[in-house]
């Protein structure tokens, strides 16, 4: 299973839930919106607009912000798939 963290390096939930993806097996893919603005276009046409990183794809499954409980249950419907 693979999700995509959209982040910036200096957001310290963003490497929280890095690190918690990679502690569940899933691999991690880190797009950083701050220092590739195709990332940040990528993150625009997926949600219209944000308020905040990390948002955290999960099988199309969207995610703001570092929420334990929100990633099992992502990982969890989509490993039911």
């Amino acid at each position: 299973m693979k999700a995509i963290v959209y982040s910036t390096t200096w957001c310290p939930y963003c490497t929280e839930a890095k690190n918690y993806l990679l502690g569940k097996g899933v691999e991690v893919i880190l797009k950083d919106i701050e220092a590739d603005e195709a990332n940040k276009q990528e993150l625009l046409d997926k949600v219209g607009t944000y308020t905040g990183v990390p948002v955290i794809d999960i099988n199309g499954q969207l995610l703001g912000g570092f929420n334990p409980m929100q990633i099992d249950l992502a990982i969890e419907n989509s490993s039911a798939k």
